[in-house]
């Protein structure tokens, strides 16, 4: 969805399970063939993502939610922390 709003970014999309991502594979062939660029996909936890510190303009989720993620030493904390470095300083 990212990707279709804005067309010139580089996305990239990660999960941990091999299931969601070949769901995101069928999402990005579809948005690719309206006109997005591609979208590359990692196999990687939200919690310790493969990007360099300060690598993005930005990060975008859609985090599981419930009582089992959304506790506060949770995947929400987790994530969290691992998303503050991951923008570059002005980023999101």
């Amino acid at each position: 969805e990212a990707a279709r709003l804005q067309p010139l970014a580089a996305c990239v999309g990660c999960d941990r399970n091999a299931a969601q991502l070949e769901g995101a594979a069928a999402n990005a062939d579809a948005a690719a063939r309206q006109g997005a660029l591609p979208l590359l996909l990692m196999h990687a936890d939200a919690t310790r993502l493969p990007l360099h510190d300060g690598s993005v303009d930005a990060v975008l989720s859609d985090l599981p939610f419930g009582r089992k993620h959304g506790r506060r030493e949770g995947l929400y904390a987790a994530a969290l922390r691992e998303w503050r470095r991951g923008p570059r300083p002005g980023g999101c």
